[in-house]
C-alpha cells in the first residue's frame, strides 16, 4: 500500500475506518441495483469476426442494461473473441477504486501532544508533573543527552531510564520515580497514547483533538551531588618509622581526589595526593596514605583537604 500525500503510514485504525465506509457504500440502492443485473460481470463468447461495436442495450435477465462488445482479435479457427462488459461490473471497478482511495486517506483530526509541566528531584528521585487527558497509555524517559529520533523519542544509547506510567499517576498527573539517579545532569520526556475506545472517532476517520497523543517537550533536570561527610584516622607504625593516614567518605560514587598536608621538624610544609574510590551513591569509601616518620616534629598535625577545603585533621604524636 502506498504511503499518503503527507508522508505518514495508514494505521490499522484508518484501514478498517475506509473499509466500513466501503461497505456502506455497496448497501447504497444504486450500487446494489447495478450489482443484481444478471451475473454479467465479464462473459466470454465466441462469434464470427465482427467489427468492434460502440456501446448498445441490451436485454439481461429481463432487465436492460449498459453493455459494451469489445473484440480482442481472430481466434485460430478464424472466430473472434467478444469480451461483453456490463454496467454492473464497471459500478464493481469503481467501488473497487473507492475503497483504495479510501485506504490511502490519512485522518485529519489528531491528538495532541501530552505537557511535561515540570520535573524535580527529591533525594536523588526524579520528580515531575504532567497531564496526558484521556490517555491509556503513558511513559516517561530520562537521557543523559537531549538528541531524538526522527519519531520523536530519545535515542536509545542515552536513554538512562524508562518508567512507564500507572492509571493513578496518569489521572493524577504526578510522578515519582522509585529509582535514585546519579547527580548529574539529565532531559526528561513524556510519551502518552490516547485511550482507542474514548478518542477515536470513526465519523472522521482519527482521534479525537482533545486526547494526548504523541511526545512532550523535553526538560533538563539536575540532580545534584550530596553531601559527603569525611572521617579521618592515623595509625603509627613505630617499628616501620612510618604513619597510615586514612580517610572514609560518605556517600560516594565516583573518584574523590584529596592531599593530606604536615610540617617537617624544619617548618618546611609538604603534602601526598591520593584517590578515594567510591562505587555508590549510597555507600561509603575509603583510602590510605603512609608517609615517614623520619624527619617529623614530635607532635605533628595532618591535615586532609579536598580542593581548597580542609575536611579534617588529626594531631599525631610520632
Amino acid at each position: 500500500m502506498s504511503s499518503p500525500p503527507s508522508g505518514l503510514p495508514v494505521s490499522s485504525s484508518q484501514t478498517t475506518t475506509a473499509i466500513t465506509a466501503a461497505v456502506k457504500a455497496m448497501r447504497s440502492p444504486s450500487i446494489t441495483q447495478s450489482l443484481r443485473l444478471g451475473d454479467l460481470n465479464q462473459r466470454r463468447v465466441r462469434s464470427s469476426p465482427v467489427p468492434s461495436t460502440p456501446t448498445r442495450a441490451a436485454d439481461v435477465g429481463g432487465t436492460r442494461d449498459r453493455l459494451t462488445r469489445h473484440t480482442l482479435g481472430p481466434r485460430r479457427d478464424g472466430s473472434s473473441e467478444i469480451v461483453v462488459e456490463s454496467g454492473a461490473m464497471r459500478a464493481a471497478t469503481a467501488l473497487t477504486l473507492a475503497i483504495i482511495a479510501g485506504l490511502t486517506l490519512v485522518a485529519t483530526a489528531v491528538g495532541i501532544p501530552p505537557t511535561l509541566s515540570s520535573v524535580g528531584v527529591r533525594d536523588r528521585h526524579p520528580t515531575a508533573t504532567f497531564s496526558a487527558p484521556k490517555s491509556d497509555f503513558a511513559s516517561i524517559d530520562v537521557a543523559t543527552k537531549p538528541d531524538r529520533a526522527t519519531d520523536g523519542s530519545f535515542l536509545s544509547e542515552n536513554v538512562e531510564t524508562t518508567d512507564l506510567l500507572t492509571d493513578s499517576e496518569i489521572q493524577a498527573g504526578r510522578w515519582a520515580h522509585e529509582r535514585q539517579l546519579d547527580p548529574g545532569t539529565y532531559y526528561v520526556m513524556l510519551h502518552a497514547s490516547p485511550d482507542f475506545d474514548r478518542c477515536w472517532n470513526l465519523d472522521q476517520g482519527g482521534y479525537d483533538p482533545s486526547c494526548a497523543d504523541g511526545y512532550s517537550s523535553v526538560l533538563p533536570l539536575v540532580v545534584p551531588r550530596p553531601a559527603s561527610r569525611y572521617a579521618a584516622s592515623t595509625t603509627v607504625l613505630r617499628f616501620l618509622k612510618r604513619v597510615e593516614l586514612r580517610l572514609v567518605v560518605k556517600p560516594l560514587g565516583d573518584r574523590l581526589r584529596y592531599r593530606v598536608c604536615y610540617r617537617l621538624s624544619t617548618k618546611a610544609r609538604r603534602c601526598v595526593v591520593g584517590t578515594v574510590d567510591g562505587y555508590d551513591w549510597n555507600s561509603g569509601a575509603s583510602d590510605t596514605l603512609s608517609v615517614t616518620t623520619r624527619g617529623l616534629a614530635r607532635l605533628t598535625t595532618f591535615t586532609w583537604f579536598v580542593g581548597a577545603r580542609a575536611v579534617a585533621a588529626k594531631r599525631v604524636r610520632t
